[in-house]
């Protein structure tokens, strides 16, 4: 309940005799002989040991010592008496303690009548006193104007007589209730009726005040009527009435000049502090400081009006802006002056935090400037429209646009906007709907019909529904602005960024000068292009779709120089020209000219395409029908394109330039090892697919070393450079041949037969016996040859040119100057490798080979809820082996597809098995690229699983990204076609990260599960998630998740990678941290158990 209001607190009629404040009135203990004890030490003048006499005047002395000897009696005793040397009257309460000692309190006496009620009347807002009946024992002029009756007629009344019959119950029910339990926290609203008859609206807000006689509740009463009416105001009112809400409302002060001219505040309520965020080490009563809170632009202003109202004793009212801590703050000051007799003249009153009001009408003047110089000044159309579809009102700027003579002309010509504006009749209905549900609509983009032309153009429209009291739509009211331009603009900055985006990527220069072309010409339609490349001095023609046949002929494959004018200043890198503008001359000008008249073209202008360095790479031509066409936006536009085509030729040639040095060897210009390698694996995929073979010819030079000892370096190379020219000259030009390093080349060279692998080192070897002719001297190249076959001797391009190698040096030992072919008996680890293989074939036959199982984990929960199958080997002398201790001899022979088939038909009958017995559970297959492009792929899987009568959705058949790019297209039908044959069948992409991991193949590829690759995973031990490792995972996550996939983590060993991929929002994962690979008997038993995934079980 809030604490009542004590008397000296309250209005000057209600005041009376209080008893003293517990804790700052307290004196101490008296002695009924007048000595003090156990003072408090608020009042400095009196202290322990000290008489009554010492402390009291001696005029006052005899009526403390009766107060006290009245409280010692059994009562209380209170007496006015000014303390020595101290010209100051002070109420001096005496309260009995026991028949030998009484407590003493010295307060000031109640304030003086005058100045309270001079604050009172000050006060803008009503101010009453009412007792337990809710009658009116005080009110001020404020409380009296707003009910139109004098003060008199008012006391003795119940406050509630004046109110709307249906709120007087209420109103008294509520006062007896804040007597009760005090007032609430928010301002109580009445209708009251005036002695004129009329309502007002009032707030009264309310606190409690004890008398001896009684609790009394002290209001203030505001007339909030306008505030009601004009909402611009509101913001100003609350403001008061919070500000009011401080026991009186707002900042209470009294301020006075003395008759020197010092001013002084005298008091200000704490409720400053409330409004300026002021701390308490803030002095508020010091002037000065008052002084450095007002900006100085305010302050004579603020020293003028408290002069004039001191000059002419009238009311002060001024409204200034003060700098605090928490910004800007504006206060209204309102009081009424009054001359003391010592010269002094003194305000009493409030001041009111009025910021809200301040911001609000700066913001409405804004408004209004802004909404007048808008309607003045603007360029939009502003219309106004019934809801059936007829103007009511429109502006200028929407009759310009629409090509009317002006208003009346195009109000007469709208009859129904759906029809006669919109070119979409369905447009005007979308955005009626819009309106009546939203009441607005922004940027509403159509396209509408020039009502004077009939041209269609491209507008934005905002609008909204003018309501009546009773919510009926009146009518509609909005802005149209023409963003014909801005869509052009949006779609040519669009093609821009298209056109740089295929520069970047590196997209063939025809492409993209087709697309710079044809941006301008959708743009600019007036225009016809074409981009032109200087070769050898005459210029190609790379892009030109709509130029006309006969203008292409007359400047392709012709010198500029020739055809002269705009073209011929362009090459030769001037600025943009019209053709108008310069001289015409004779020949191929001519023929242009011609051409340009037969097709409608009546000039033409040219931009030189330069490169870094200025030098002219081509020409962007333009033709058009007039001069006229080409302005200077266009000239801005055209200069701009040239800009990015030039980028682009740049770009080319810089590619073609970097293609050169990485992929070519700078002595010889013949393909080195980067290129070699791509070459090989080209022709081997071709090979493959057309059951051909490929050999690698490896040869090296014998005695080379002698020739830079003897001749130097420079003769070296020069027989290097002869060299490679012989062997190119005996190899057909779809062979490869290439620089493998210092003395060595390699050619790759397709056959039909393996045998046909000695006619091509027989004529390397016969092409290179004759003697070459460096400085003068006949110098012998005689090679040692080394031949491997694809597919015998290797499957890679590094196992061919390996194998290779070794049979050339097998020729180097054997006399040099002839070739030998790759001999299995070189490798040490050839019989090993025919024993492995030789005992695959009795495991395929006997069963040897069995899968094991590693589940699959949801990390939310532990639950296994697949698992991948792994090939294992059970070796009936060497035990369990892993693949990689087998498979890559399989792989080398025929029998990795036998094992393929194995392997993908055991897994699906275990699927079905499972199934059967009605586990739920996903397996997940590895694929081999040999079975993924294997002819009828598809239909194979999908027999298997008919066969072993398996659901597809329980099987997930893994591929690599190196498997998918070998042949892309290919392995795209592939799954595609093995996706339609087993619906529900899923594919997952093993080792995701490692290898290209290119955006355009998850695009493409019917992928349904990406697996995160172990080397991501391990990183995650050692970073944070600020590291790269933890980036690339919670991206391939992110990928995934927003593609629709499964993410799987494999790899997992540690709680750590648990805790982030859980991190990351990667849920389902397997590694050995869960559990290895196991037989099929042991994971049966596992099916669906969960665990912790923290602990790995």
């Amino acid at each position: 309940m809030t604490r009542p209001i004590r008397s000296h607190d309250a209005p000057p009629q209600a005041q009376q005799c209080r008893g003293p404040d517990p804790v700052l009135d307290r004196v101490g203990r008296v002695h009924a002989d007048g000595t003090l004890h156990d003072t408090s030490g608020y009042w400095p003048m009196i202290a322990s040991g000290m008489h009554l006499a010492e402390v009291v005047a001696d005029q006052g002395r005899a009526a403390v010592e009766a107060g006290l000897s009245a409280a010692l009696a059994g009562g209380e005793g209170e007496v006015r008496a000014c303390p020595r040397d101290r010209p100051v009257d002070l109420v001096w309460c005496f309260s009995r303690i026991d028949a030998a000692s009484a407590s003493l309190s010295l307060f000031p006496p109640p304030a003086p009548s005058v100045m309270a009620a001079a604050v009172a009347d000050a006060v803008d807002a009503g101010i009453t006193l009412s007792d337990r009946d809710g009658r009116l024992r005080y009110v001020n002029e404020a409380y009296a104007r707003i009910h139109g009756r004098p003060r008199g007629t008012l006391i003795g009344r119940i406050f509630a007589d004046v109110l709307q019959p249906a709120d007087r119950d209420r109103a008294l029910a509520h006062h007896h209730d804040v007597l009760k339990h005090g007032p609430g926290p928010d301002p109580v609203e009445h209708a009251i009726q005036r002695s004129d008859g009329a309502w007002r609206i009032v707030d009264t807000r309310e606190t409690l005040v004890e008398l001896p006689d009684g609790l009394y509740r002290l209001a203030t009463v505001v007339d909030v009527t306008g505030q009601r009416m004009n909402e611009r105001h509101q913001a100003d009112t609350e403001a008061r009435l919070r500000d009011l809400m401080d026991t009186i409302p707002g900042a209470i002060y009294q301020f006075r000049q003395t008759a020197y001219g010092h001013y002084v505040i005298d008091h200000l309520s704490e409720g400053l502090r409330a409004i300026a965020g002021f701390d308490d080490a803030v002095d508020m009563h010091d002037f000065d400081t008052w002084l450095s809170w007002i900006p100085r632009e305010a302050v004579r202003p603020f020293i003028e009006s408290i002069e004039q109202s001191r000059d002419q004793l009238t009311s002060w009212t001024h409204e200034w802006p003060i700098d605090v801590p928490t910004g800007r703050v504006w206060l209204h000051g309102a009081s009424r002056p009054h001359r003391r007799a010592d010269g002094a003249t003194v305000w009493n009153g409030l001041l009111f935090d009025i910021t809200p009001r301040k911001i609000a009408e700066q913001r409405l003047g804004q408004a209004k400037t802004d909404y007048r110089h808008v309607f003045e000044h603007t360029r939009e159309g502003i219309y106004r429209s019934t809801p059936e579809g007829r103007l009511l009102d429109v502006n200028w700027p929407l009759v310009r646009m629409h090509r009317c003579e002006d208003k009346q002309d195009l109000l007469a010509r709208v009859h129904d906007i759906a029809t006669d504006w919109y070119v979409d009749p369905g447009a005007r209905a979308r955005i009626r709907q819009a309106l009546e549900q939203q009441d607005h609509v922004e940027d509403f983009q159509a396209e509408v019909r020039q009502v004077g032309t009939g041209e269609r153009f491209w507008t934005s429209e905002n609008g909204r529904a003018v309501r009546d009291p009773e919510g009926n739509i009146l009518y509609y009211q909005g802005t149209v602005r023409d963003i014909t331009e801005q869509r052009r603009a949006e779609r040519f900055a669009a093609h821009r960024g298209e056109i740089l985006e295929m520069v970047a990527r590196g997209e063939p220069l025809t492409r993209i000068v087709y697309e710079v072309v044809g941006t301008l010409e959708e743009y600019q339609p007036r225009l016809t292009a074409a981009v032109c490349q200087l070769h050898d001095g005459v210029m190609d023609v790379e892009a030109a779709p709509a130029l006309s046949n006969d203008c292409i002929a007359a400047i392709h494959d012709i010198a500029p120089s020739e055809i002269g004018g705009a073209i011929a200043a362009a090459m030769r890198g001037s600025d943009a020209r019209l053709d108008s503008e310069q001289t015409p001359t004779p020949g191929a000008s001519e023929r242009l000219h011609e051409a340009m008249a037969t097709a409608g073209y009546g000039d033409v202008m040219a931009f030189p395409v330069l490169d870094q360095e200025s030098a002219v790479l081509g020409v962007l031509i333009v033709f058009v029908a007039r001069r006229g066409d080409i302005d200077d936006d266009v000239r801005n536009l055209l200069h701009e394109l040239a800009q990015i085509t030039s980028i682009a030729f740049d770009q080319h040639r810089l590619m073609q330039k970097l293609v050169e040095q990485a992929q070519y060897d700078p002595l010889t210009q013949l393909p080195n090892r980067s290129l070699l390698d791509d070459r090989l694996r080209q022709t081997m995929l071709d090979a493959g697919r057309k059951g051909r073979f490929v050999t690698v010819i490896l040869l090296d030079l014998d005695e080379f070393k002698l020739v830079n000892d003897t001749l130097g370096h420079k003769a070296g190379d020069q027989l290097l450079t002869e060299v490679a020219v012989r062997l190119q000259d005996c190899l057909r030009a779809g062979d490869t041949v290439a620089r493998f390093g210092g003395d060595e080349f390699v050619a790759v060279v397709p056959i039909a037969h393996a045998e046909d692998a000695t006619e091509v080192a027989e004529r390397i070897l016969n092409r290179l016996q004759p003697r070459f002719r460096i400085q003068d001297r006949e110098i012998a190249a005689q090679p040692s040859i080394g031949i491997s076959l694809f597919p015998q001797d290797g499957l890679s391009a590094d196992n061919l040119i390996q194998a290779a190698d070794t049979a050339m040096y097998t020729a180097k030992h054997a006399g040099k100057n002839q070739y030998r072919y790759f001999a299995e008996s070189m490798n040490d680890q050839v019989t090993e490798r025919l024993q492995i293989e030789a005992q695959l074939r009795d495991a395929l036959e006997q069963g040897q080979l069995v899968l094991h199982y590693q589940p699959r984990v949801r990390l939310t929960d532990g639950h296994y809820y697949g698992a991948e199958a792994l090939l294992r080997w059970e070796h009936p002398q060497r035990g369990l082996l892993r693949p990689g201790e087998f498979l890559q001899i399989a792989e080398q022979s025929a029998l990795i597809g036998e094992i393929d088939r194995y392997v993908l038909a055991y897994a699906i009958r275990q699927v079905a098995e499972w199934q059967a017995a009605g586990h739920d559970i996903v397996v997940s297959i590895n694929l081999s690229a040999q079975l993924l492009n294997r002819e009828g792929f598809g239909a194979y899987v999908a027999r298997l699983i008919d066969e072993a009568g398996a659901g597809p959705a329980g099987i997930e058949l893994e591929i690599t990204e190196s498997m998918v790019m070998q042949d892309f297209a290919h392995a795209t039908r592939q799954l595609r076609d093995l996706r339609e044959r087993c619906p529900g069948l899923r594919i997952a992409l093993d080792d995701f990260g490692s290898g290209y991991s290119s955006l355009q193949y998850l695009r493409e590829l019917p992928i349904d599960t990406l697996k995160i690759d172990r080397s991501f995973v391990a990183d995650l031990d050692t970073c944070d998630a600020a590291d790269t490792g933890r980036a690339i995972a919670k991206t391939i996550v992110e990928l995934g998740q927003n593609l629709g996939m499964y993410v799987i983590a494999e790899g997992v060993e540690t709680p750590t990678q648990v805790e982030a991929l859980l991190s990351i929002d990667c849920h389902e994962a397997q590694g050995f941290w869960f559990a290895r690979a196991m037989p099929v008997s042991q994971f049966a038993d596992t099916i669906g158990e969960a665990g912790d995934p923290r602990t790995g079980r």
